[in-house]
């Protein structure tokens, strides 16, 4: 029985590797959007909610899959042919490129996208209020997991790898979101509580 497993998982592991290889944007988009959508999931139990908020969990989908994942598939992939190979001064490099191009995006993309979809009517105001403090956050944690990935993997899994590592980095990020949800709660109710 456990041979069987064993080989069941071997070769899935193999599938999930030769479908990277072979759909490596489609199989970014699918693991940023698992990854997101998980990290939220996380959220909501380590809150205590007594009811999961799925249209939470969907944007956070929505977001991964297709805005993270395809954005960050061509931005390596582009990034690698502009500055080629893993000598010490060409990661250093990487990693600081993509501290400062794609990290401000991703996180603009976060913030802005997740309003927009809520419907709020600054799309903005979210990404003013919390952009310093993430960037901050974000300039402590990619360079060093972007050093390991420029340094020892394979350019078809990068994005893959960059979206595993991202889901402690995906739970900060929607822990950033509920505190200013939290914010806005709490504002209304004290409102609320002042008028009543």
């Amino acid at each position: 029985m456990a041979a069987t497993s064993g080989r069941l998982g071997a070769r899935l592991f193999l599938s999930v590797k030769a479908f990277a290889q072979r759909r490596p944007a489609l199989a970014n988009s699918i693991t940023y959007g698992s990854i997101l959508s998980v990290a939220e999931v996380m959220q909501q139990t380590i809150a205590g909610e007594e009811r999961y908020d799925w249209a939470k969990v969907g944007r956070m989908a929505v977001i991964g899959g297709c805005a993270f994942g395809p954005i960050g598939y061509y931005w390596y992939r582009w990034l690698d042919k502009v500055l080629p190979g893993t000598a010490k001064l060409t990661v250093v490099k990487k990693v600081i490129s993509d501290q400062l191009v794609s990290a401000p995006l991703f996180i603009a993309i976060f913030y802005a996208g997740s309003s927009a979809m809520e419907g709020k009517k600054d799309v903005f105001a979210e990404l003013k209020e919390k952009f310093p403090q993430t960037f901050a956050a974000s300039c402590c944690f990619w360079p060093i997991a972007q050093t390991f990935n420029f340094f020892f993997l394979p350019n078809h899994m990068r994005v893959v790898y960059v979206a595993s590592v991202s889901l402690v980095w995906s739970n900060f990020l929607c822990f950033m979101k509920r505190i200013s949800m939290h914010k806005e709660k709490d504002s209304l109710a004290v409102e609320t509580a002042a008028q009543g």
